[in-house]
């Protein structure tokens, strides 16, 4: 089972977003598809091989996003299983963003939203050794692009030393 994406090109301001052309498509060991309740165990499972206890989800939190946004958890699956995760909803405005965390930042998903936060990522070992983290937060930055009345894609990020970095801005 592969699937077949993109060719990692250069960006082009010129280049049509929406059109894919199967000439500048490849074969890849893997195929990324939506999550599904069935799927937790095995995202627990990513999580547990690629985060620190303190960064993981908690199981309640996948089960949410996965009933409450579910176009918004992307998996990559290879013919072992679950290799990498991402997790994404929808949110009305950025600027709400600045009290919000990993606890509470579920509580503003909002369906119609004109934007989509970008939550988390995880990838086993093995995916991080071939990039494929690194793939699936491309193509879901394609796909979130994609999605009728989406205005803008955020991304926020647990970071065990934010502490030490000071204020930043969403900017």
């Amino acid at each position: 089972r592969i699937g077949l994406l993109p060719v990692r090109m250069p960006f082009s301001p010129d280049a049509n977003r929406h059109t894919a052309r199967w000439w500048l498509m490849e074969p890849q060991p893997y195929r990324i598809r939506l999550a599904t309740v069935d799927d937790h165990d095995a995202l627990e499972a990513v999580y547990t091989q690629s985060a620190a206890a303190h960064l993981r989800p908690r199981a309640s939190d996948l089960a949410t996003l996965t009933q409450d946004a579910p176009k918004g958890q992307l998996v990559l699956e290879t013919e072992s299983g679950l290799s990498a995760v991402i997790h994404s909803l929808r949110i009305d405005a950025t600027d709400t963003l600045s009290d919000s965390n990993s606890q509470t930042v579920l509580a503003r998903h909002a369906p119609n939203g004109k934007t989509t936060l970008i939550t988390a990522v995880a990838a086993t070992p093995l995916a991080q050794s071939y990039g494929w983290g690194t793939q699936l937060y491309d193509f879901m930055l394609v796909y979130a692009a994609c999605v009728q009345d989406v205005m803008e894609i955020a991304v926020v990020t647990h970071c065990v030393d934010y502490p030490l970095h000071g204020e930043r801005t969403y900017e």
